[in-house]
This record gives C-alpha cells, structure tokens and sequence, in this order.
C-alpha cells in the first residue's frame, strides 16, 4: 500500500466520476484481504476517506470496511 498516499486518498475522494471512486475505493478493501501485511495501512486508508465526509465515498468505504471483516469480496468484486 506504499503507492496510496495521503494526497492520493483526497484526490479519489473528489473524484466526480462516482464510478471509479467506488471501484478504487473497493479496491483497497480487496487489497486488505488479500495481503494481510498491509491490511492495517488499508483500514487507515479507507478511515481516511471517511474523514472526507463525501457521502458516496463514505458509504462505500463503509460498505467495504464491513465486508472486510467477513471476508466475503462479493461486493468487492461488483460491477
């Protein structure tokens, strides 16, 4: 997760393609379940784009973070 910076994290939250914040969003979430190593720099990340309080950033980060804990990537994984 070295290649996410802070300024990375505000960028994809002003996004005004919704689409692809959303995927990139799911994206880091896949990332913490794939490789355990950066699982905790992800969750930061993705509390990070909670903090953004842009409302469809923050339901997916949401959305992800809780499927996370299940470790089921079936919305990660949605179109």
């Amino acid at each position: 997760m070295a290649c996410i910076n802070h300024a990375d994290v505000g960028r994809y939250a002003s996004e005004v393609d919704v689409d692809f914040v959303r995927k990139a969003v799911r994206a880091v979430g896949l990332v913490a379940i794939k490789i355990e190593t950066a699982a905790e720099r992800c969750v930061g990340v993705l509390m990070e784009l909670i903090e953004t309080r842009v409302s469809y950033v923050v339901q997916e980060a949401v959305i992800v973070i809780k499927v996370s804990d299940s470790h089921d990537g079936f919305w990660l994984n949605r179109s």
